[in-house]
């Protein structure tokens, strides 16, 4: 059975989807794309998997609430290796310049 969301519910939704990609943009060298494949909620938790740039895949979790973000390293199953990660994190607060594709409703994979 599909989950559907209620207005409230799914600002909230797209809100922490933006949290995991600002925290992308400030951790991370050369986030240009984010497309989140799944965000579900478990346990109070969202959990989400992501692919930057088309290539690097990532699992997170994100604590609503302005909570803790904890993200795997975005690794690359074509080349191997992860994104670079930031010696210093930025503080950018605008996601007017990353194209983001976003779940509309909680999607999750099989595992």
């Amino acid at each position: 059975m599909e989950k559907r969301l209620h207005s409230e519910e799914e600002s909230v939704f797209i809100y922490d989807q933006n949290r995991l990609c600002l925290y992308l943009l400030n951790h991370y060298e050369m986030v240009d794309k984010v497309e989140v494949t799944a965000f579900y909620e478990k346990s109070r938790v969202w959990i989400s998997k992501v692919l930057v740039n088309r290539e690097y895949e990532a699992d997170a979790l994100i604590w609503p609430n302005n909570g803790s973000i904890i993200l795997s390293e975005p690794f690359s199953q074509n080349k191997g290796g992860c994104l670079v990660k930031k010696a210093i994190p930025s503080q950018i607060n605008s996601l007017s310049d990353l194209h983001i594709d976003y779940q509309k409703k909680p999607v999750a994979v099989s595992e």
